[in-house]
């Protein structure tokens, strides 16, 4: 069984690869510059660190590719705006602030929903690989054995012991995180 510092080294020995120079795509574009700009506000009121920061912007690039689209990037996930929450989980994680589809697509109550929840993670967890890993599906699933399972969607997904279920997600994050 590996222990938690054997599961952190793997999962950043994944990330030896960079699929996108998040760098030259903020020069060439001062909007996301700007949503970046209330992820730092955002975080700054809820007292994060700059590198606790630096993992919600991406995990903002992931989700949405720093995108305010108020539409759900897959089809059959009802998740919205920039940081892809869903209704039952902002309503239930952001009281007061989620009520409606509409405001999770307001750009500025999902960046600070959104950093809400990542906070809420960290504090609960104590580690921001798996407050990352927690955003993605809801609780660090890590698998027990390996296998492999199709979900409602068809989608196959492989599960390898010792790991994060959603490790290909935490594994984007960790890359555009390497690029800020």
């Amino acid at each position: 069984m590996y222990n938690s510092n054997m599961k952190y080294l793997i999962i950043m020995l994944l990330c030896f690869s960079v699929e996108a120079s998040i760098k030259k795509a903020l020069k060439r574009s001062p909007v996301k510059r700007a949503y970046i700009n209330m992820i730092y506000y955002y975080s700054g009121l809820e007292l994060l660190s700059i590198d606790e920061t630096k993992y919600l912007v991406a995990m903002g690039w992931v989700e949405s590719n720093l995108h305010p689209d108020p539409h759900p990037t897959i089809p059959t996930e009802k998740s919205y705006g920039f940081f892809q929450i869903q209704l039952e989980t902002g309503k239930r994680e952001c009281k007061g602030l989620i009520n409606t589809v509409e405001d999770l697509k307001d750009i500025g109550k999902n960046i600070r929903c959104g950093v809400n929840l990542f906070k809420t993670n960290l504090i609960k967890y104590r580690d921001p690989i798996i407050a990352v890993a927690s955003h993605n599906s809801g609780s660090p699933i890590v698998c027990k054995k390996n296998y492999t399972y199709v979900n409602k969607d068809g989608i196959e997904f492989k599960c390898k012991k010792g790991l994060f279920m959603n490790i290909e997600y935490v594994r984007k994050v960790l890359e555009a995180y390497r690029t800020l």
